[in-house]
């Protein structure tokens, strides 16, 4: 599979996502920062949230960025030598998603969606697909039904959709499974603080990682905000990015 001019699978570099999500909290100051946090840190790509609503969105607690401000997002990205990939959670935002990004990411609940899973099938694009484990149990035809639709360029990532997300020896399982099919294979971190499921991930010989980051921590500040639980520090965001870095290489060493 390829993103914009990146090779994504096994033998390549694990390609790393900065997930900005709705820590931003609607501010395209806070957002650009993050931005260029994930350019200092070597991601390849930054990812936030997009729905046709103007307004807060209760299962996030807080504001997307306006469609001008993800157009100038975009723009920010190309600047800097990012990848620019946007969650599309409504129709509307998939005709966005389609404009301004080289792929589409596809949430764990989309599958809730048959008007969007069919409006983000018509893309003609790469998907990168989540299956979160705490929305429901999946079983293998369901997940084999999915990265079919989606098919031929897609990668399946695992998560465990908990903000943040519990984790025991069972968590990355998954991993293994998915890459026993031969798919493209990836984790995405809910985890905070906690960095040892993503090393782990990222040893297992994963392809693709997406990180939660937030600008500041305002944990306290915004209580309801489920992103701002999951994520790490903007700053801390280069150190992890470089332990994910070599974990991979060692996932390399026959």
């Amino acid at each position: 599979m390829k993103i914009a001019d990146r090779e994504i699978g096994p033998g390549h570099p694990v390609y790393i996502i900065a997930e900005a999500g709705m820590s931003h909290l609607g501010s395209f100051d806070l957002v650009e920062y993050m931005a260029e946090e994930a350019k200092r840190a070597g991601a390849n790509a930054l990812k936030v949230q997009f729905f046709d609503v103007d307004g807060d969105w209760p299962v996030r607690g807080c504001r997307c960025l306006t469609e001008t401000e993800t157009r100038e997002l975009k723009k920010k990205c190309d600047h800097l030598g990012l990848d620019f990939l946007c969650t599309p959670h409504d129709v509307y935002a998939v005709s966005l998603v389609n404009e301004l990004c080289p792929a589409i990411k596809v949430g764990s609940a989309a599958m809730k969606s048959p008007d969007l899973i069919q409006a983000i099938q018509a893309i003609h694009k790469p998907k990168i697909t989540s299956f979160g484990e705490a929305i429901r149990p999946y079983t293998n035809t369901e997940i084999a039904e999915r990265m079919q639709i989606f098919s031929p360029d897609v990668a399946a990532l695992w998560c465990v959709s908990k903000y943040p997300a519990f984790v025991d020896k069972h968590t990355l399982e998954w991993i293994n499974v998915f890459k026993s099919k031969g798919w493209i294979t990836g984790w995405s971190s809910h985890t905070a603080d906690n960095w040892a499921p993503d090393i782990l991930a990222a040893r297992m010989g994963i392809s693709i990682i997406e990180k939660h980051i937030r600008p500041i921590d305002l944990r306290s500040q915004v209580p309801t905000s489920h992103d701002m639980k999951a994520s790490i520090d903007a700053n801390l965001f280069p150190s992890w990015c470089d332990s994910i870095r070599l974990a991979d290489d060692l996932s390399k060493i026959s």
